[in-house]
C-alpha cells in the first residue's frame, strides 16, 4: 500500500488534535472522579464507569478521530481504514510481545526460579535494587523485548520486593531501568531505529547499544541515590 501524504488543509488544528487526543483519557479520569465525588450507585457514576473503562474509552476516541476526518477534513475512507490497518499490525506485535512476556514469566514463577534466586541471593551483601536491575537486564539481553523483560523480570523480582528490604517504588524503577539495556539484534526496537535512520547494523550498534546501555546504567545511578532517602 503506498503512503499517503497528508497536506495542511487535510490536517486538524491544534485545538482539535489535542481534543480528540485528550478525550479518551478525560473519560478515564471522569469514570474515578464522579465515583470519587458522587459514590458508585449514582447513575452518573454508571454511565462513565461505562464508557470511561479503558477500552471502550480508546475506542471512542478512535470513532471520534475517523468521523472527524471523513466528515470534516473529507479524507477517503478506504484512506482512513488503511491507516487504522497500518497501526494494528504494529499493535498486534505489542500485545503478543507482552503476552509472551507475561506467560514466561508464569513459567519462570511455576518453576519456583524466582524463589530459588531469592534463596541463593538471601546471604549477599547485594542491594535489592541492584539485584531487581540485573535480572531485568539479563533477561533484556536474552529476551530482547523490554517490554517481554520487564514483565518477566518483575515475576522473578516480586519476592525481593515482598522481603521488604527495599522501596517497592525503586524496585520498579530498578527493573525498567534494568530492561532497557544493550538493545541488540534480537530487539524489534533495533531494527525500527536502524530503518527509520537509515543506518546499518554496525553503526546501530555503536549508536543505540550504547546509548541504551548507557541509559540503563544511569537509572542504576539514580534508584540507588534515592535509595539513601527512601526506605521501604
Amino acid at each position: 500500500m503506498s503512503e499517503k501524504e497528508f497536506t495542511d488543509e487535510t490536517m486538524p488544528g491544534f485545538g482539535v488534535s489535542l481534543g480528540i487526543t485528550a478525550l479518551p483519557v478525560v473519560l478515564i479520569a471522569g469514570s474515578a472522579i464522579f465515583e470519587l465525588w458522587l459514590g458508585e450507585d449514582h447513575v452518573v457514576t454508571k454511565v462513565f464507569a461505562a464508557i470511561g473503562d479503558a477500552p471502550v474509552a480508546l475506542l471512542i476516541g478512535l470513532v471520534v478521530a475517523v468521523c472527524y476526518f471523513a466528515l470534516v477534513r473529507k479524507v477517503p475512507l478506504d484512506t482512513l481504514m488503511g491507516s487504522c490497518s497500518a497501526s494494528i499490525k504494529s499493535i498486534a506485535m505489542i500485545i503478543f510481545i507482552i503476552g509472551a512476556g507475561g506467560a514466561f514469566k508464569q513459567v519462570l514463577q511455576a518453576g519456583g526460579i524466582s524463589d530459588y534466586i531469592v534463596e541463593m541471593t538471601g546471604g549477599w551483601n547485594v542491594s535489592p535494587i541492584i539485584l531487581a536491575w540485573a535480572i531485568a537486564a539479563l533477561m533484556r539481553v536474552a529476551l530482547g523485548s523490554a517490554s517481554a523483560a520487564v514483565v518477566a523480570a518483575a515475576g522473578i523480582a516480586q519476592p525481593l520486593v515482598a522481603s521488604g528490604a527495599a522501596s517497592p517504588e525503586l524496585m520498579v524503577l530498578a527493573t525498567a531501568c534494568g530492561s532497557v539495556i544493550a538493545s541488540h539484534l534480537n530487539d524489534p526496537g533495533f531494527w525500527m531505529f536502524k530503518e527509520f535512520l537509515n543506518l546499518s547494523v554496525k553503526d546501530t550498534l555503536k549508536v543505540r547499544t550504547t546509548y541504551t546501555t548507557v541509559l540503563a546504567l544511569l537509572g542504576l545511578g539514580g534508584c540507588l541515590l534515592l535509595g539513601l532517602f527512601i526506605t521501604a
